[in-house]
């Protein structure tokens, strides 16, 4: 399929040729398709990446949540104890044998 700078030349070697005006207007048709068929494609592109941008701002956003609630988590679980009955001095000599 030859390409939008192919299809150019084409056009200049009529114009320059002397060919037909009919078949200039078809090569000019021709380029109006493709240029609008790439616009299309261009808008397709540019919709797609700006669809993903959002659902990775979402999948981002959500992954920060859960990692400042296992922060959260984490943190409660390694807080100091305040047990009360933990709470007295030991005085003594202590015994931890299993008899």
């Amino acid at each position: 399929m030859p390409t939008l700078q192919e299809h150019l030349d084409d056009l200049d070697r009529m114009v320059d040729g002397g060919a037909d005006k009919p078949k200039i207007r078809h090569q000019i048709d021709l380029i109006g398709r493709i240029v609008a068929t790439n616009e299309a494609e261009r808008a397709r592109v540019a919709q797609e990446y700006a669809d993903f941008k959002e659902a990775a701002a979402k999948k981002i956003a959500a992954l920060q949540a859960e990692n400042q609630a296992l922060v959260a988590k984490y943190e409660k679980l390694n807080a100091p104890s305040d047990n009360s009955c933990m709470s007295a001095e030991i005085k003594g000599p202590i015994d931890l044998s299993t008899d």
